[in-house]
């Protein structure tokens, strides 16, 4: 992430927690630049989640760091602004709505958010019932299936490996070659090339790089156990 963005998001930020925080949040901070947009965004959406369960942990703190791999530098900026909006007044849902308006409602990308909104909610260890009715609320605001939503919650992502084969959204009883084109559809999905071209910010590709390995070491084990070269 380039030290200018985290200087402009950390700037806007402070202008805020000095007073008043709400919908002059995308305003200050967004404007027309969707790189400060999703990353403010995500900074309080990530806060709000971590929150609901009644305190923010050093553990989700760190997890949403490595994440976006905010600089150390940085660090102490962002947290004080994280804690700040975990406690405002201001609801989860109008931050999940700015990052669907800014990566684009359905988008595949959308997926790599929610993800990541759920290895913070496990980071102390335990998916709370309020973080979970939170975070099927946040993927059905960004429009995505009740299936999907509800498959990623029930995996154990972030906590042990991932069945392979839920991963690429196929079964054990498909062909391998209805494997082979789920697991090309879904790295297509997610090519950071494909991303750029639809205009995801270079924060959010951050985010797509992990589940790109996950799609590609699921196809890996697949053809492992299939004997296929």
């Amino acid at each position: 992430m380039k030290r200018l963005t985290w200087k402009k998001a950390v700037r806007a930020l402070q202008q805020i927690a000095g007073g008043r925080i709400g919908r002059r949040l995308v305003r200050v901070l967004g404007g027309r630049d969707p790189r400060v947009t999703f990353t403010i965004a995500i900074i309080a959406l990530s806060a709000k989640i971590a929150k609901i369960d009644g305190r923010v942990t050093r553990e989700e703190i760190e997890t949403f760091r490595s994440m976006l791999q905010i600089p150390r530098g940085e660090m102490a900026n962002v947290a004080r602004v994280y804690n700040y909006a975990s406690r405002t007044a201001l609801g989860y849902e109008y931050y999940a709505r700015t990052i669907a308006r800014t990566l684009g409602y359905g988008q595949p990308v959308l997926e790599v958010v929610l993800d990541a909104l759920l290895a913070v909610a496990r980071a102390d260890g335990v998916l709370s019932h309020s973080e979970k009715i939170a975070l099927i609320h946040i993927g059905r605001i960004f429009r995505l299936s009740d299936e999907h939503i509800h498959q990623r919650l029930g995996s154990t992502a972030g906590q042990a490996p991932p069945d392979p084969y839920q991963t690429l959204g196929v079964t054990p009883d498909d062909d391998i070659q209805t494997i082979r084109a789920a697991w090309k559809r879904k790295v297509m999905q997610n090519h950071p090339d494909a991303l750029v071209a639809k205009g995801v910010p270079p924060e959010a590709l951050r985010l797509s790089q992990g589940r790109l390995r996950l799609y590609n070491d699921a196809w890996d084990a697949i053809k492992r156990h299939s004997g296929v070269a």
